[in-house]
């Protein structure tokens, strides 16, 4: 399937974990632009509003002709690992781990009941309606959440463009400014396995307390593991998702971070500025 006829995204009108309703112009907008539209479900909490929208048989249909599939994951990637509450990690340093439901089927279960708050429907649609929608739920590779951990322990640990970039413009945000010195110093030393210490002049510079320069680590490793976790699932489910436009020098990053390793400009230099301290010959070359 060609990504440019899929499309992943939420769809939900929400405030952190309270549901108020369906940006239904968007969906349609999505339905027509696309061959697939992928939902990322909040919990399944918008199927009430799906089904009286689009009618039973309408909602059916568009999952029936393939048109309309959905996605509700609970893999989290944990940022700050703690005990009891109690980082086991100091400041500036940050071991990641993630976490899943412990019963995904059994928690998404129970959010279906809602479906019987919508008038007119008999027991047995409802009943037709819940086999249909835990039909058309679709799933990422068993792998996942562990790729997903590691895509971040690598992007953390070859201190990644987009690391640099995500810490910039928290600066930016902190402070108040529209731009920022280049001279920004950002190093990450994998002081033992799988534990990051992020290297920085922040309070020196700004005046930070450690705690102020460990929430705005926090906030720019939480923006990579957004943008790792989104190109992931872009990945799984052969589909596109929509970014801002405040968001590119982060994707531009990131991309850098994965060119940059194939880039043959390095490769030529470092030939450039051997064969200036020692000669060549052509005949070398014929040896090949």
């Amino acid at each position: 399937m060609n990504i440019r006829q899929s499309v992943l995204g939420e769809v939900a009108v929400r405030s952190g974990l309270r549901f108020s309703g369906v940006d239904l112009g968007s969906l349609v907008r999505r339905l027509i632009l696309f061959d697939k539209v992928i939902i990322k479900s909040f919990r399944l909490r918008e199927m009430p509003v799906l089904i009286r929208a689009f009618g039973k048989d309408g909602f059916g249909e568009l999952i029936e002709l393939g048109l309309l599939r959905f996605s509700c994951e609970f893999t989290t990637l944990i940022l700050d690992v703690s005990r009891d509450g109690i980082r086991h990690v100091p400041l500036e340093h940050f071991s990641f781990g993630r976490a899943e439901a412990a019963d995904r089927e059994k928690d998404l279960r129970k959010e279906l009941v809602a479906l019987q708050g919508i008038s007119g429907l008999k027991n047995r649609e409802r009943a037709s309606l819940e086999d249909t929608i835990w039909g058309s739920l679709i799933r990422p590779p068993k792998t996942f959440g562990d790729d997903l951990l590691a895509q971040l322990d690598g992007d953390i640990r070859a201190n990644t463009p987009a690391l640099r970039r995500a810490v910039l413009d928290r600066l930016k945000a902190k402070l108040g400014v529209c731009e920022l010195p280049a001279d920004v110093r950002i190093e990450v030393e994998e002081t033992s396995h799988r534990v990051f210490h992020i290297k920085n002049d922040l309070a020196a510079s700004y005046r930070f307390s450690s705690q102020e320069v460990h929430g705005v680590l926090h906030q720019a490793v939480a923006a990579v593991a957004n943008l790792d976790q989104r190109l992931s699932e872009m990945q799984a489910y052969s589909a596109i998702t929509g970014f801002l436009d405040t968001e590119a020098p982060l994707l531009f990053g990131k991309f850098s971070g994965l060119i940059a390793p194939l880039n043959p400009a390095a490769a030529e230099k470092q030939l450039s500025e051997s064969s200036n301290s020692q000669s060549f010959p052509i005949s070398n070359l014929a040896r090949r």
